[in-house]
């Protein structure tokens, strides 16, 4: 056989290795970026303009007004065990929540939720 052939038949097995896609790796995430300064992501404000304040650590939600929500359960066909106590749950954590009081108001149809909304002029009915 000639070089040039030699050369050819070693070079085939090169070019197709080279073209088979690597598999991907599951279960792998690629690293989050670091964040940058908020200096840098913040445009320029004009003066006498102000963004509103929103603090947002944990323990310390806030609300300017008062708020109160009556919240109820929705009738279902079926009924798992947890049901209830993620409903507990939920009014507990909601009741964490500075100015936010909830309500539990139990088991209500979509329409009655609707009608006591209508009546409510100080709450939220949340179904």
């Amino acid at each position: 056989m000639s070089a040039p052939r030699i050369k050819g038949l070693l070079l085939v097995p090169l070019l197709l290795f080279l073209n088979v896609p690597g598999r991907g790796q599951s279960g792998r995430r690629a690293p989050r970026p670091e964040p940058r300064p908020s200096s840098a992501v913040t445009p320029a404000k004009e003066e006498g303009e102000s963004a509103p304040k929103v603090e947002n650590e944990k323990g310390n939600h806030k609300l300017e007004r008062p708020v109160k929500l009556l919240v109820a359960k929705q009738l279902t066909s079926r009924q798992l065990p947890s049901e209830d106590t993620i409903y507990a749950s939920f009014i507990k954590r909601l009741n964490e929540f500075t100015n936010v009081s909830g309500t539990s108001i139990g088991d209500v149809k979509r329409q009655q939720a609707i009608l006591r909304a209508r009546e409510e002029t100080e709450s939220f009915v949340i179904l």
